[in-house]
């Protein structure tokens, strides 16, 4: 306490901090003495007695990540020492950053040491890094298990030990948040608001399989008044259940209702299934034969995404390249991605006339996928491809 001059000053630790009438001051005094004392404890580590080197590589890790304009000196000590005084570096490099790979690698050589204080301590000393190399440290210890000397087989057994136990209580924790976060969705299933129940149905489908548990719950949602959180539920149960014949049942009766948006979303979700909504092709076909404009389109995208070779459909997408309208022809272009390789050789030169002729710039970015290199599809889900029913990307 310096009363006179309103100043005091406090000692923890490594840390030395100022403390006078204003603020500011008082910042910049601390930060100066802090660059202060990383400079004083950078040239302890050059000193001749070994445990002042030791401590003073100590106490660089204890101050962590705000030590790192310390790290190139720090690498050019841990590359000219070696033994016990090595491993104190290598662990406060690691303290500092845990990714630093010079570092680990010194651990891990130190393990393999002919002496046993060293692997001993290089056992204690591995352990900074586990947030981030865990398994690897876990292998590199077991054979330290049977080591010679029972305090190295002491300090292997016990570091992976504690790294067994973290990794069990991050999983329960991660579990917990898991748990803690479907509770939440679910509550919104509840919602007296059809839109908040889409979202919280469509946000526990996005999970896939990590929303098992509330399946059952969101298989109720397949009865809801709403036909858009229906649908929604169907997408569901197939996402985190793969339930594709429970799916199709809801699914389907949603294509003849006298909603073109309700049927594009229907067909959206049979789409996504391919393969597996083969059931409903019939329908969809159907479907497709009586409509026209957009829906034709959506409808004939999710055929041939159930079947590659279904000429009507191609047909349909192919002839759409040709529409006076350049949203129906971009729609096309991106819809002709699911056609598979079988088809691709069909509508190529269409598509390569789109592609340089086009005065639509998405008809011509649409083409793009189809086209290159003559006969490949997209090779990535374009993130426009159903920017018209509300973001939903296909």
């Amino acid at each position: 306490e310096l009363g006179a001059s309103g100043v005091s000053m406090s000692v923890w630790g490594t840390w030395v901090v100022f403390f006078f009438n204003d603020t500011a001051t008082t910042e910049i005094y601390t930060l100066s003495l802090h660059d202060a004392l990383l400079i004083f404890l950078l040239e302890l580590l050059q000193t001749k007695d070994l445990a002042v080197r030791i401590l003073a590589a100590y106490r660089l890790g204890t101050i962590g990540v705000e030590a790192k304009r310390g790290l190139p000196d720090l690498h050019r000590v841990l590359a000219s020492s070696s033994g016990l005084f090595q491993i104190s570096v290598a662990e406060a490099i690691i303290q500092i950053d845990d990714s630093d790979a010079l570092a680990f690698d010194a651990l891990l050589a130190a393990l393999k040491d002919p002496t046993a204080d060293v692997r001993c301590q290089a056992a204690y000393a591995v352990s900074a890094a586990a947030a981030t190399r865990s398994k690897d440290i876990i292998r590199a210890l077991l054979p330290l298990r049977n080591d010679d000397d029972p305090r190295v087989q002491a300090a292997a057994k016990l570091t992976v030990s504690q790294l067994k136990d973290a990794a069990v209580a991050s999983k329960q924790a991660k579990r917990e948040a898991r748990t803690e976060k479907l509770m939440q969705l679910v509550q919104l299933l509840d919602s007296d608001n059809a839109t908040v129940r889409k979202e919280g149905v469509a946000r526990l489908a996005w999970l896939g399989a990590d929303a098992q548990p509330v399946l059952p719950l969101l298989e109720r949602r397949l009865n809801d008044e709403s036909a858009v959180v229906r649908a929604t539920a169907a997408w569901a149960v197939w996402e985190v259940g793969r339930r594709s014949s429970t799916a199709i049942k809801t699914l389907v009766p949603l294509l003849d209702k006298n909603d073109d948006s309700l049927a594009t979303l229907a067909a959206y979700v049979l789409g996504s299934m391919q393969i597996h909504a083969q059931p409903a092709l019939g329908p969809l076909r159907r479907k497709m034969a009586e409509s026209d404009g957009m829906l034709q389109l959506h409808l004939a995208e999710a055929i041939a995404k159930i079947d590659a070779t279904d000429k009507p459909a191609i047909n349909v997408l192919a002839a759409a390249l040709d529409d006076a309208n350049p949203d129906v022809r971009s729609q096309a272009a991106f819809a002709l991605s699911a056609a598979g390789v079988q088809q691709a050789g069909r509508v190529i030169p269409q598509l390569s006339f789109r592609l340089y002729d086009d005065a639509d710039r998405n008809v011509v970015v649409s083409g793009k996928g189809v086209d290159r290199s003559g006969r490949r599809v997209l090779k990535k889900k374009m993130t426009l491809c159903y920017e018209r029913l509300g973001g939903t990307c296909g």
